[in-house]
């Protein structure tokens, strides 16, 4: 289940006096986050900035800080606009632009927030009245949201952060290069949003030894519709396509800027670490995915598979062609639509979805995505290629999604039943979900309330079970970790990844000094040195000091023992620690895949060359009735 910006949740938690912020942050003065450092060239010297001539124009670097070195090119275009005819349709290659261009025009792909369902002020939401004014805060969000973070249809838009000695020699050199992919369940977010996702300390931290990449990406309906009409008229997954443009872009120019095109490791978080995994398995994992390594923190999202020609993702479509205005006309009538009736049925879709969860995501396709993920990286269809990876997860992934209306198990049951639609009504789903995670009131179950259900099952669904399988699907590739800075939330790792010496917005500064700062730098010191040498350990800080922790030596191949996964780093308050992660529970991870293989087969949602491929009618008629008759 793909997260809200974590920073967009400390903001309205702030806003509201409620939910912790990690120790050593101050939040007197603002709301919003910027990592920004050092001082930019001003305007009066702009005119000596360096250019890097593309083959289809030049492209003037938009700031320069010269305590670190580090230059900023804005707002290159990667694609031509998606707009007009090219609404709903690949990334297409950026038309030639005269002049030289100097990062001023860009803009953020649409953003909207949720205005239900979020659980802004942490554990209070488990009760009626908490969630009503969730829902107070959520409003305010999805209103303030165009004024927050902007956003155009024209907006496939990228920007690189690089060490000065590359730009001014960069034939002389050869970079490992970091491409972000942002999160924000792929309804919300954009390569620089608010300035939280600045590469200039990361790239200080690596001794100017590397170059990082973050690229925008559609959101929501303008990127993110599937159903069989999408996969006939045009093609479900936008947005992986234009994050593969951005990759593209990276293979095709990054050594104008003294990049290594055959060195590039794909990070993210949340969605961004979801889409990392989708590109993963992208064609049953033969296509290359344009990154040799990966960290992705928190790959989360939720299993859209009904891909049947009235199942949930073709439903989603045809209400949003019908709330702008296009009901029967297709994509033929919403490439014509006005912007202000894209948008409000964009909202729409959003606030129709069920209460902490999201109304579009990556979908099954029978192409990219030819079916679940989780079968996928069952069978092993992950690319090959890939050299290594940093996996993890938060201690707690679920609480900012369960929604404190959800007070009975009947309520649980509505809940699962609106995320899986008639895969979980049609199949008995939701009979095995009480062996699994049974009621409070049931013999011998380990859950007091409902709430602790609803937080484990979207944990499992949605947040730690992908790590799982993910990590078994790699083998002998991965390290894993596991992010329990207090309160432990989901996507608060943010904060640790970004941050260098303060987080500002407006010129405004949270310090983040004392124990919180010290450890967020050893924290980045273990995602640099895999950049940059492929190992975690070989460039972290071994040293404690004034301004960091020591780090510890974090063992490569976790060992999956039990229920458990042993050898996995935690990072902790001020501390890291190899543990035993018990996060990711392997009975209900097996279940949770077997129930999506099951699915698969028997109402025939994957293409034939998958490893669960189409059965006969008959055979989906019988396998059918059996499940109505309750046998699992």
């Amino acid at each position: 289940m793909p997260s809200l910006r974590s920073f967009l949740c400390l903001a309205f938690a702030a806003l509201v006096r409620a939910g912790p912020l990690p120790d050593g942050y101050n939040t007197r003065d603002s709301l919003g986050i910027d990592a920004e450092a050092g001082p930019a060239v001003d305007a009066a010297n702009a005119a000596t900035m360096p250019v890097v001539t593309l083959p289809y124009g030049q492209h003037r670097a938009s700031k320069y800080d010269a305590a670190t070195d580090i230059y900023t090119f804005n707002n290159i275009r990667f694609a031509a606009a998606p707009v007009g005819d090219l609404r709903w349709k690949k990334p297409q290659p950026p038309l030639p632009v005269a002049g030289v261009q100097d990062g001023s025009k860009g803009a953020a792909c649409i953003s909207i927030v949720p205005k239900v369902g979020l659980n802004f002020l942490g554990d209070a939401n488990y009760n009626a009245s908490a969630a009503a004014q969730n829902a107070i805060i959520g409003g305010l969000g999805a209103a303030a949201a165009p004024l927050i973070f902007g956003g155009a249809e024209d907006c496939l838009f990228l920007d690189v952060y690089v060490p000065g000695k590359a730009v001014r020699e960069p034939e002389k050199h050869k970079l490992p290069v970091v491409n972000w992919i942002y999160g924000g369940a792929v309804i919300l977010g954009s390569k620089d949003m608010l300035g939280v996702y600045s590469g200039n300390h990361l790239i200080e931290l690596s001794n100017n030894s590397m170059i990082f990449v973050s690229a925008n990406y559609r959101l929501g309906t303008f990127g993110w519709l599937a159903g069989r009409t999408m996969e006939k008229e045009s093609t479900p997954n936008l947005g992986l396509w234009d994050q593969r443009a951005a990759l593209q872009w990276i293979q095709s120019h990054i050594h104008l800027f003294g990049g290594d095109r055959t060195t590039v490791s794909a990070w993210g978080e949340s969605a961004g670490a979801s889409s990392i995994l989708h590109h993963l398995i992208a064609f049953g994992g033969k296509q290359d995915p344009l990154f040799r390594r990966a960290v992705l923190q928190s790959p989360a999202f939720e299993p859209m598979g009904d891909r049947l020609p009235n199942g949930t993702l073709e439903a989603v479509f045809q209400n949003f062609t019908s709330l702008a205005g296009c009901a029967g006309k297709g994509l033929a009538c919403l490439r014509k639509a006005p912007l202000s009736a894209l948008n409000r049925a964009n909202q729409a879709i959003q606030d129709a979805a069920p209460r902490g969860a999201f109304g579009v995501g990556p979908a099954a396709d029978g192409s990219w995505v030819r079916q679940f993920p989780a079968i996928e990286m069952k069978r092993g269809a992950v690319w090959p290629g890939l050299e290594s990876a940093i996996i993890s997860h938060t201690a707690d992934e679920g609480t900012i999604f369960v929604d404190g209306h959800i007070q009975s198990d009947a309520a649980f049951d509505g809940f699962v039943t609106q995320v899986f639609g008639q895969l979980a009504t049609n199949t008995g789903f939701l009979t095995a979900l009480q062996t699994r995670y049974p009621a409070a009131s049931a013999a011998g179950t380990k859950y007091a309330n409902v709430t602790a259900r609803v937080k484990d099952f979207i944990r499992d669904s949605s947040f730690t079970c992908n790590v799982r399988y993910l990590t078994q699907a790699l083998g002998p590739k991965t390290w894993n970790m596991q992010y329990s800075v207090s309160p432990g939330w989901h996507g608060l790792d943010i904060l640790a990844t970004f941050t260098r010496g303060g987080l500002k917005i407006g010129g405004t500064t949270y310090p983040a000094t004392g124990e919180f700062g010290r450890f967020a730098r050893t924290y980045q010191s273990y995602l640099v040195s895999h950049a940059v040498t492929g190992d975690p350990n070989t460039l972290s800080i071994k040293t404690a000091d004034t301004s960091t922790v020591a780090a510890v030596p974090w063992p490569k191949t976790p060992r999956f023992v039990g229920e458990n996964i042993e050898n996995v780093l935690d990072a902790g308050n001020g501390t890291f620690a190899v543990v035993v992660d018990k996060q990711v529970p392997k009975t209900s991870c097996e279940w949770l895949q077997e129930f999506e293989e099951k699915i698969t087969n028997q109402l025939g949602l994957a293409p034939g060359q998958a490893l669960y491929g189409n059965s006969r009618m008959a055979e989906v008629r019988r396998a059918l009735s059996n499940l109505v008759k309750g046998v699992w």
